[in-house]
């Protein structure tokens, strides 16, 4: 029998013994899975040389009328 490799992932099985996600912590999480042009969670996520994630269509939408990084304002094309 195959062990997967992520077998330490279970479905997430709510219970009374369970504590909610405090907010601060919730907010932080979204910070980090969110793009920051569309305030939205990703669905196609792609990252600058910077190290800033986008979502793919509008980054490259973006690009298309500021050729630039829409946190920092360093040059970028749709090929980086």
């Amino acid at each position: 029998i195959e062990t997967p490799i992520f077998d330490f992932l279970v479905p997430y099985q709510s219970s009374s013994e369970t504590a909610p996600v405090p907010d601060i912590v919730q907010r932080k999480m979204e910070k980090y899975f969110t793009c920051s042009i569309t305030n939205e969670l990703f669905f196609d996520p792609v990252q600058t040389p910077g190290g800033h994630a986008f979502e793919r269509e509008p980054l490259v939408m973006s690009l298309a009328n500021n050729p630039h990084c829409p946190n920092t304002g360093v040059p970028l094309s749709a090929d980086n």
